[in-house]
């Protein structure tokens, strides 16, 4: 693994983690349920995060963070936006599109881990996990019709 690969693997790396912060922040304005809201709430700060300590990650390899996320979400992000301001979307459908989100969030981070030092690549593995959990726990709250506590 070379200097600039691994500073190219932690640039996506927070360009994805950026991308699930703007997408939970879209879904929540289009779910209408407040106790979901605050759960996707919840997980646009925590992807953030996961986007800060990568971001300085990269800021200690001499690297620069990307300031925005990538085409592919932000073109979902649109999706999210044009189905909430064309009719009100079932919640399920919000959910199962943060799903996919989370899907490609975790294929994003699963190539990466190939490329990242081992020190690094902990923090990347313990993200990827989490973001398992959140695509497991919208997943089933999808199933339930958009509810689900948490």
């Amino acid at each position: 693994m070379d200097h600039a690969t691994t500073l190219r693997t932690l640039a996506r790396l927070v360009a994805v983690c950026r991308d699930g912060h703007d997408g939970y922040r879209a879904a929540a304005h289009a779910i209408p349920e407040m106790e979901m809201k605050k759960r996707l709430g919840r997980y646009a700060s925590e992807r953030r995060g996961f986007g800060e300590v990568l971001a300085r990650e990269m800021e200690r390899l001499g690297g620069r963070a990307p300031a925005r996320g990538t085409v592919r979400g932000a073109a979902h992000r649109g999706f999210l936006q044009l189905l909430d301001s064309v009719r009100h979307p079932a919640p399920e459908r919000v959910l199962a599109e943060c799903v996919l989100g989370e899907t490609e969030a975790y294929r994003a981070y699963d190539d990466a881990l190939r490329r990242l030092p081992p020190g690094i690549r902990s923090v990347a593995e313990e993200q990827r996990e989490r973001i398992a959990e959140i695509r497991d726990e919208l997943r089933d709250a999808a199933v339930q019709g958009g509810a689900g506590g948490r």
